[in-house]
Protein backbone atom coordinates (compact mmCIF):
# COMPACT_ATOMS: atom_id res chain seq x y z
CA UNK A 1 0.00 0.00 0.00
CA UNK A 2 1.25 3.52 -0.66
CA UNK A 3 -0.29 6.24 1.31
CA UNK A 4 0.53 9.74 0.18
CA UNK A 5 -0.08 12.90 2.16
CA UNK A 6 -0.49 15.54 -0.02
CA UNK A 7 0.38 19.26 2.06
CA UNK A 8 -0.46 22.89 1.25
CA UNK A 9 2.46 24.27 2.61
CA UNK A 10 5.08 21.38 2.40
CA UNK A 11 6.36 18.42 0.72
CA UNK A 12 3.51 16.09 0.43
CA UNK A 13 4.82 12.87 2.52
CA UNK A 14 4.78 8.97 0.87
CA UNK A 15 4.54 5.67 3.14
CA UNK A 16 4.67 2.34 1.54
CA UNK A 17 3.80 -0.85 3.11
CA UNK A 18 5.12 -4.07 2.66
CA UNK A 19 3.82 -7.44 3.79
CA UNK A 20 6.60 -10.23 5.44
CA UNK A 21 8.24 -12.30 3.29
CA UNK A 22 8.17 -15.24 5.42
CA UNK A 23 5.36 -17.05 4.43
CA UNK A 24 5.52 -19.86 7.96
CA UNK A 25 4.96 -16.13 9.80
CA UNK A 26 1.84 -14.30 7.77
CA UNK A 27 -0.14 -15.41 5.27
CA UNK A 28 -2.00 -11.89 4.68
CA UNK A 29 -1.75 -8.54 6.10
CA UNK A 30 -4.63 -6.06 6.88
CA UNK A 31 -3.32 -2.74 6.55
CA UNK A 32 -6.21 0.09 7.58
CA UNK A 33 -5.98 3.87 7.20
CA UNK A 34 -8.03 6.00 9.78
CA UNK A 35 -8.22 9.35 9.82
CA UNK A 36 -8.67 9.65 13.72
CA UNK A 37 -9.02 13.05 16.00
CA UNK A 38 -5.36 12.96 17.21
CA UNK A 39 -4.41 12.29 13.66
CA UNK A 40 -4.18 10.14 10.58
CA UNK A 41 -2.99 6.43 11.64
CA UNK A 42 -1.67 3.00 9.56
CA UNK A 43 -2.62 0.13 11.26
CA UNK A 44 -1.68 -3.68 10.12
CA UNK A 45 -2.43 -7.12 11.71
CA UNK A 46 -0.82 -10.23 10.67
CA UNK A 47 -2.51 -13.60 10.30
CA UNK A 48 -0.66 -16.30 11.57
CA UNK A 49 -0.77 -19.88 10.83
CA UNK A 50 -2.72 -21.94 13.61
CA UNK A 51 -2.37 -26.00 13.71
CA UNK A 52 -4.00 -28.41 11.69
CA UNK A 53 -6.78 -30.91 13.49
CA UNK A 54 -8.74 -33.99 12.08
CA UNK A 55 -7.73 -33.36 8.41
CA UNK A 56 -9.21 -29.46 8.30
CA UNK A 57 -7.20 -26.74 7.28
CA UNK A 58 -4.94 -24.56 9.20
CA UNK A 59 -6.74 -21.22 10.30
CA UNK A 60 -4.91 -18.43 10.40
CA UNK A 61 -5.73 -16.40 13.54
CA UNK A 62 -5.58 -12.31 12.75
CA UNK A 63 -2.83 -10.56 15.36
CA UNK A 64 -2.44 -6.93 16.03
CA UNK A 65 1.18 -6.20 14.00
CA UNK A 66 1.45 -2.67 14.21
CA UNK A 67 0.24 0.99 14.40
CA UNK A 68 1.76 4.14 12.92
CA UNK A 69 0.81 7.99 13.18
CA UNK A 70 1.61 8.97 9.47
CA UNK A 71 0.69 12.68 10.32
CA UNK A 72 -0.37 14.25 13.50
CA UNK A 73 -3.74 16.49 13.58
CA UNK A 74 -1.33 19.41 13.76
CA UNK A 75 0.65 18.31 10.36
CA UNK A 76 -3.15 17.27 9.00
CA UNK A 77 -4.03 21.03 9.30
CA UNK A 78 -1.77 22.05 6.17
CA UNK A 79 -2.85 18.98 4.28
CA UNK A 80 -5.00 18.99 1.30
CA UNK A 81 -5.30 15.67 0.45
CA UNK A 82 -4.96 11.87 1.45
CA UNK A 83 -4.24 9.06 -1.37
CA UNK A 84 -4.01 5.42 -0.71
CA UNK A 85 -2.75 3.41 -3.76
CA UNK A 86 -2.95 6.22 -5.63
CA UNK A 87 -7.00 7.11 -5.55
CA UNK A 88 -7.70 9.62 -2.94
CA UNK A 89 -8.98 8.75 0.30
CA UNK A 90 -10.00 12.07 2.26
CA UNK A 91 -9.89 15.27 0.54
CA UNK A 92 -9.70 18.85 2.36
CA UNK A 93 -12.71 20.95 2.04
CA UNK A 94 -12.83 24.35 4.39
CA UNK A 95 -11.59 23.15 7.69
CA UNK A 96 -12.44 19.35 7.96
CA UNK A 97 -11.85 16.64 5.44
CA UNK A 98 -14.41 14.95 3.24
CA UNK A 99 -14.51 11.15 3.94
CA UNK A 100 -14.10 10.30 -0.75
CA UNK A 101 -15.42 6.38 -0.73
CA UNK A 102 -18.01 7.45 1.94
CA UNK A 103 -19.15 10.24 -0.59
CA UNK A 104 -19.12 8.25 -3.50
CA UNK A 105 -20.61 4.94 -1.80
CA UNK A 106 -23.39 7.59 -0.86
CA UNK A 107 -23.71 9.21 -4.64
CA UNK A 108 -23.85 5.69 -5.84
CA UNK A 109 -26.75 4.85 -3.78
CA UNK A 110 -28.64 7.87 -4.11
CA UNK A 111 -28.29 9.26 -7.62
CA UNK A 112 -28.86 7.67 -10.72
CA UNK A 113 -25.94 9.13 -12.14
CA UNK A 114 -22.73 9.99 -10.49
CA UNK A 115 -20.02 12.44 -11.27
CA UNK A 116 -19.59 16.19 -11.08
CA UNK A 117 -17.81 18.40 -9.22
CA UNK A 118 -16.43 17.20 -5.63
CA UNK A 119 -18.03 20.14 -4.49
CA UNK A 120 -21.15 19.72 -6.37
CA UNK A 121 -21.45 15.88 -5.59
CA UNK A 122 -21.25 16.56 -2.00
CA UNK A 123 -24.39 19.32 -2.23
CA UNK A 124 -25.97 16.82 -4.65
CA UNK A 125 -25.46 13.36 -2.27
CA UNK A 126 -26.80 16.08 0.58
CA UNK A 127 -30.30 17.39 -1.33
CA UNK A 128 -31.14 13.34 -2.70
CA UNK A 129 -30.54 12.12 1.23
CA UNK A 130 -32.41 15.35 2.56
CA UNK A 131 -35.31 14.49 0.09
CA UNK A 132 -35.34 10.43 1.06
CA UNK A 133 -35.30 11.46 4.80
CA UNK A 134 -36.64 14.51 5.54
CA UNK A 135 -37.06 13.94 9.43
CA UNK A 136 -32.81 12.89 9.14
CA UNK A 137 -31.09 15.70 10.99
CA UNK A 138 -28.14 17.68 8.85
CA UNK A 139 -25.56 15.51 11.34
CA UNK A 140 -27.01 12.01 10.12
CA UNK A 141 -27.06 12.80 6.61
CA UNK A 142 -23.38 14.47 6.64
CA UNK A 143 -22.19 10.93 8.24
CA UNK A 144 -23.59 9.15 5.76
CA UNK A 145 -20.96 10.84 3.04
CA UNK A 146 -18.31 11.03 5.20
CA UNK A 147 -18.18 14.88 5.78
CA UNK A 148 -19.24 16.80 9.21
CA UNK A 149 -21.90 19.62 9.09
CA UNK A 150 -19.22 22.14 8.72
CA UNK A 151 -17.69 20.46 5.45
CA UNK A 152 -20.81 20.46 3.96
CA UNK A 153 -21.86 24.18 4.71
CA UNK A 154 -18.23 25.17 3.48
CA UNK A 155 -19.50 23.47 0.15
CA UNK A 156 -22.31 25.28 0.20
CA UNK A 157 -20.57 28.63 0.55
CA UNK A 158 -18.27 27.77 -2.18
CA UNK A 159 -20.42 27.01 -4.83
CA UNK A 160 -22.46 29.90 -4.17
CA UNK A 161 -18.88 31.79 -4.82
CA UNK A 162 -18.75 30.02 -7.71
CA UNK A 163 -22.26 30.68 -8.91
CA UNK A 164 -23.20 27.06 -9.75
CA UNK A 165 -26.39 25.58 -9.61
CA UNK A 166 -28.68 25.24 -6.78
CA UNK A 167 -28.73 21.45 -5.54
CA UNK A 168 -31.14 21.68 -3.00
CA UNK A 169 -33.83 21.96 -5.94
CA UNK A 170 -32.31 18.70 -7.53
CA UNK A 171 -35.64 16.39 -8.68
Amino acid sequence: MIVEIVYRDRPHSVFEVQPPGRAEECVATETRLSLEPDGLWIEADRYEMGTAGDGAAPVAVRRRWWRLLAASAEELSSAEAVIRDGRTAWWRLGDGFVDDRLLEAADRKWSEHGGGSAIGRVLKVDALLERANPSAPLEERCAAMGVTPETRDAAALAAEALGEEDYEDLA
